[in-house]
């Protein structure tokens, strides 16, 4: 499993650039999906559905999970 997580960090690192600069991408992390794998979640401040077309389900194997978080800022 650990080298599993260093894999999808490996990805995470790479496309962090890309996946942050689409418009409604808050975050994007490692977590598990509801199967309970290991995937790379994002976290959006648009609805699901206007971000999903822009985003792959899946990145080398690796599953996409994405969720609404809503806007981020700084307090």
């Amino acid at each position: 499993m650990k080298k599993e997580v260093q894999k999808i960090e490996q990805i995470r690192a790479s496309l962090d650039g890309a996946v942050m600069a689409i418009e409604g991408v808050e975050s994007i992390a490692i977590g598990q999906n509801e199967k309970g794998e290991p995937c790379l979640m994002i976290g959006t401040s648009l609805p699901v559905e206007q971000v999903r077309a822009r985003l792959p389900k899946e990145v080398f194997e690796v599953p996409v999970d994405i969720f609404y978080i809503g806007e981020i800022s700084a307090q």
